[in-house]
């Protein structure tokens, strides 16, 4: 038993220290590589549920350059895929910017060329890091 002196340890300084040691043990887990655990809620004062923070995202900057003479004056825009699911359209001598995109490398592919062709490769990998912005340009020759 403690000494009067120290006084008894209450409940509350027992979770405290409980949740210093879990942090302490997750910092120290990020440090050799592992994943420390991901929060899904968080709860304030009034017991009520709260969304875990938002996750940072990046953003692909996709800007075309059109080459040659033989573009059909009606063809106004090419498409940008993104991985599997995501497009978005561009213009023959523009850019796109696309957003909302969580970290990590993806497939990035002009599509939908009508008569012409991508000089270099088609797709490209593109690394997308928290908010910043990843741009590639494209050259088209038509």
């Amino acid at each position: 038993m403690r000494p009067a002196k120290y006084g008894a340890i209450s409940d509350t300084n027992r979770l405290r220290t409980l949740l210093f040691v879990g942090l302490l043990a997750a910092a120290t887990m990020s440090c050799e590589g592992a994943v420390a655990p991901e929060v899904l809620s968080t709860s304030d004062q009034t017991g009520s549920a709260t969304p875990p923070p938002a996750r940072a995202t990046g953003a692909i900057q996709v800007g075309t350059v059109t080459i040659g003479g033989s573009l059909d004056a009606s063809f106004n825009r090419y498409t940008i895929r993104i991985g599997r699911d995501r497009v978005a359209a561009v213009g023959p001598n523009s850019s796109a910017l696309i957003g909302g995109l969580s970290e990590g490398t993806y497939s990035v592919e002009l599509v939908d060329l009508s008569d012409c062709r991508v000089l270099g490769s088609n797709p490209r990998n593109m690394t997308v890091f928290a908010k910043l912005v990843t741009r590639e340009i494209f050259r088209v020759h038509c």
